[in-house]
């Protein structure tokens, strides 16, 4: 993470994923404007109402504290101040990441989706009865493209035309024994999903 420092505001202009109870040690380069020159600084960090113990800077660099850290969906606020022959200047304060929380295994599985069996399924989600299989979609969809070749994987949607040519099967007015209509399809869906 970089932060630019001015005489009296600050900003982040490099950021990174801060992780609750990260193992990783997230770090800060301050760059200070004029004005700073001479002064002993330390950063400082809040989270809400707790503020953490000031961390002495060194070469304008220091380590974010393990402590700002162990709780995720929070907004971690950064500052810094400097001493110098008894002044102190600042503090200094931006927002920084906020710390992502991590996810539970768990919490990753949608509540949707049930254990296997139907019965006593009060999640409101989708029963395993309410469920196609593979082999019931193929024979459904192999029902609808029936042995007279629609849907072979030829890559023509066309018939034959009586000069030869090729026309396509909704515009020649030919024969459309090998395509189903979208009522006949939506029957059988309706018949193999429920309506």
């Amino acid at each position: 993470m970089k932060i630019i420092v001015h005489s009296s505001s600050a900003h982040v202009v490099e950021d990174d994923s801060l992780l609750e109870g990260a193992e990783k040690i997230f770090s800060i380069t301050f760059q200070f404007e004029e004005g700073w020159e001479g002064y002993t600084k330390s950063a400082l960090f809040k989270i809400e109402d707790t503020e953490y113990p000031p961390v002495p800077l060194t070469d304008d660099y220091c380590d974010i504290p393990a402590e700002c850290l162990e709780q995720g969906g929070v907004r971690l606020k950064i500052g810094v101040t400097g001493e110098k022959d008894g002044e102190t200047k600042g503090p200094i304060w931006c927002y920084g990441s906020r710390v992502l929380a991590i996810a539970e295994p768990e919490e990753l599985i949608p509540p949707s989706v049930s254990g296997g069996t139907s019965g006593g399924n009060t999640s409101g989600g989708t029963s395993s009865d309410d469920i196609a299989t593979d082999q019931e979609v193929d024979e459904v969809l192999d029902e609808i493209f029936d042995s007279t070749g629609a849907g072979s994987g030829s890559g023509s949607d066309t018939n034959p035309d009586s000069s030869g040519g090729m026309e396509s099967g909704t515009e020649s007015g030919g024969s459309s024994d090998n395509v189903a209509t979208d009522q006949e399809v939506e029957d059988v869906l309706d018949d193999v999903f429920g309506e």
